[in-house]
Parts: C-alpha cells; sequence; structure tokens
C-alpha cells in the first residue's frame, strides 16, 4: 500500500508511525513547513483509505463470482 504513494507522502507516513516523530520534527528533517507535512500526512491517509476500500471491493468482488 505505501508503495502506491508519492515519495514525499511515503517519507512523511515513515516518520510519522515508524520514527514517531512528531509534525514539528518531520518539518524540520524535511524542509517543510509543519501546515504542509500535515496536509501531506492527510493526504497520505486519505489515499491508503481509498486504496484500501478498493482493494477490499475488488477481493470481494472475486469471492463472490
Amino acid at each position: 500500500m505505501l508503495r502506491r504513494l508519492s515519495p514525499e507522502q511515503r517519507d512523511v507516513v515513515s516518520l510519522r508511525y515508524a520514527g514517531e516523530l512528531k509534525f514539528s520534527q518531520i518539518a524540520q528533517v524535511l524542509g517543510k513547513s509543519t501546515a504542509a507535512v500535515r496536509m501531506i500526512h492527510h493526504r497520505a491517509l486519505k489515499a491508503l483509505r481509498a486504496n484500501y476500500a478498493k482493494d477490499r471491493e475488488e477481493v470481494e468482488g472475486i469471492g463472490r463470482q
């Protein structure tokens, strides 16, 4: 699922969850504003949810045939 995200989104999500960094720390690492990092994170989670839902529908659709 993470491979489907942009490299920037992957970096933010990885630093947030695997690195356990705060948004302000991620912003420093990436040289961006905290607001920009929050927006990238929000869009990444939105994309992950959409991809998960799409994959789940495809799997359930295959099981129904």
